[in-house]
């Protein structure tokens, strides 16, 4: 019975094993390398920081029609095509907490709803893992979070997730 109440934190350590491996493997070939054949880029259009949960977002530039993430030697390319947000994130608490991108969602004029992909996140990162660390109370990170959207199709708004329980925040983009 102790082995069966074990599991979920063998699956959590390996899970967080998985993301630093990846994490590593894209630091040591050296950089990120995007695909140079982006679309005209959207803005956000919200004015200011906007708050969910615990965390203050800033939505800096969205540039979608990206072909691929990652380098030459480590990469990945869409179903369709990514949309990489640039996310400024600030933590409000009054404790340390840990962004989760796999919350973050992103809508279309198809219309579809898409959710981060975390994996493609750790890629167009590069060596700036930022926002797969904790950040400290008070403290700021900038990352890029991916959408995978469909080819042809133009991301209308994000809705933006500082945690499970937030009710989230919607960001229009133009």
């Amino acid at each position: 019975m102790a082995n069966k109440s074990k599991l979920p934190l063998a699956l959590g350590i390996a899970a967080l094993l998985l993301v630093v491996v990846l994490g590593a493997l894209v630091l040591s070939t050296g950089g990120k390398n995007e695909d140079k054949k982006a679309a005209a880029t959207p803005t956000p259009s919200a004015t200011g920081p906007i708050r969910d949960a615990g965390f203050e977002f800033v939505a800096q530039n969205v540039r979608c029609g990206v072909e691929r993430v990652g380098t030459d030697a480590l990469n990945k390319t869409p179903q369709g095509q990514y949309c990489l947000v640039t996310l400024g994130v600030k933590n409000t608490a009054t404790e340390a907490r840990v962004f989760t991108d796999s919350l973050q969602r992103a809508f279309t004029d198809a219309p579809a709803e898409v959710r981060s992909d975390p994996v493609a996140g750790v890629y167009a990162n590069g060596d700036n893992q930022a926002l797969v660390k904790e950040i400290p109370a008070g403290a700021q990170a900038t990352g890029i979070v991916v959408f995978d959207i469909p080819k042809g199709a133009k991301l209308t708004r994000l809705e933006l997730h500082g945690g499970v329980s937030g009710q989230g925040t919607v960001v229009p983009v133009s």
